[in-house]
């Protein structure tokens, strides 16, 4: 038996039925549904919201389960943030060359730092930021392949690079800026007609990108 035969039998084997598939679903969105319908309840009853939900768990006034509640809440985030500081170490490995163990504990003190300074109490700011700083990225990409279309398969491993593309750097940086100024922070300048910060990076890298790349194209 060849070994591609091995691999369609395990295949076949492992694959599960249809109705299982469809049970599992099931079981997880009645059990997720569930779990909100009680941390809601419990949150109004009691007023505690975001970074103060452990008070829920361990105050005597509440569940009171004290020690034990300290580990329940423990377990919770370990399961968790060990698979978020896995791929964030990943990651982190493609930007900075060095072992990977000495990325996970940097990585994880600078995230305990930011929790310790209550990043949590900050996260839509947090969020808006990592929305703005990402998006210009995206569009400086789907400019250079899609519209410069500079990357073609039959030259791509033929062509040589820059360390830096400072093009690209300097259109990144003024993207992000117009995506900034016009979230809300630190005030609202109504650029575009529909205004949504989220696409107002991207959109603002891929017309300034092409601009720059016509206007100061690269020599061959």
């Amino acid at each position: 038996m060849s070994e591609l035969q091995q691999a369609l039998i395990s295949f076949a084997i492992a694959r599960p039925r249809l109705k299982d598939i469809f049970s599992a679903a099931i079981l997880a969105m009645l059990v997720s549904a569930f779990l909100h319908l009680v941390g809601s309840v419990l949150a109004m009853n009691t007023g505690l919201y975001h970074e103060r939900l452990p008070e829920l768990i361990i105050d005597n006034q509440y569940l009171g389960l004290g020690f034990i509640g300290f580990l329940v809440l423990l377990l919770a985030q370990w399961t968790t943030n060990d698979s978020n500081i896995y791929s964030s170490v990943l990651a982190l490995n493609n930007i900075f060359r060095a072992k990977r163990w000495k990325i996970t504990i940097l990585a994880g003190i600078f995230a305990s730092l930011l929790a310790a300074l209550g990043i949590l109490e900050r996260l839509e700011l947090f969020l808006i930021i990592l929305t703005v700083s990402i998006g210009p990225i995206g569009g400086i990409f789907i400019c250079d392949y899609y519209f410069l279309k500079r990357l073609k398969k039959h030259s791509f491993k033929q062509k040589s690079f820059s360390i830096i593309n400072y093009k690209a750097l300097g259109v990144y940086i003024i993207s992000f800026l117009i995506g900034w100024i016009t979230s809300g922070h630190p005030f609202t300048l109504k650029i575009f007609p529909f205004s949504v910060f989220a696409f107002n990076g991207i959109i603002s890298s891929i017309i300034l990108y092409y601009m720059v790349m016509k206007i100061f194209p690269e020599k061959e």
